[in-house]
């Protein structure tokens, strides 16, 4: 949500108002994909991890064939745009299949859809501040208060609903560890020697 509220201002920075009006929406396009990418992630290593690392050749064979002519048409009727549109696709399946294939050679089931309520609900705590940047304004100071509060109500969210108690602990004693370091070695005053 970061990157998207962030794209356009970001791009208008680096080139000039033309270049971050026609770069933001192929860059929202790609987020979609990166979105299933991460979802994928966990799955992809549970394949590896079994050794079944051939699923991935054959796969991808597959894939780069659909890729090819969704790149092509694509980019013919819509240009960058539907460069962008062929990636995030391409990675969806890629996505979908690999998650599908972990379950069926691992026997591990990955609860994505077990908190679909949650989910739904951080979906809806971030959308917010994406909606407001995409058809309101990129720019608007709103932004400063609309994007850590979305993100600090999802945080909480995240930390009830999806982080196991052990791991609060661990995270809770690795702040604490942290909290001392510094105040030990930073903010404790040196003695002149």
């Amino acid at each position: 949500m970061v990157m998207f509220v962030a794209a356009r201002p970001l791009f208008t920075l680096m080139g000039r108002e033309e270049f971050g009006v026609a770069s933001s929406p192929p860059f929202y396009i790609l987020l979609i994909g990166l979105f299933f990418n991460i979802l994928a992630f966990i799955p992809h290593s549970s394949i590896t991890a079994k050794g079944r690392t051939d699923i991935f050749a054959k796969l991808y064979w597959v894939e780069l064939a659909i890729y090819a002519v969704a790149v092509y048409f694509l980019i013919s009727w819509f240009g960058i745009i539907g460069a962008a549109a062929a990636w995030s696709l391409r990675v969806i399946l890629d996505a979908l299949v690999i998650i599908w294939f972990s379950k069926r050679v691992t026997q591990v089931s990955f609860r994505f859809f077990n908190h679909f309520t949650s989910l739904l609900i951080g979906f809806l705590l971030l959308l917010p501040a994406a909606l407001f940047a995409f058809f309101y304004d990129n720019f608007s100071l709103w932004l400063i208060v609309l994007v850590p509060l979305s993100v600090g109500l999802y945080s909480i969210l995240i930390w009830k609903t999806f982080v196991e108690p052990t791991e609060r602990i661990w995270i809770k004693s690795r702040i604490d560890y942290l909290l001392i370091f510094y105040r030990k070695y930073l903010f404790t005053p040196k003695e002149d020697t």
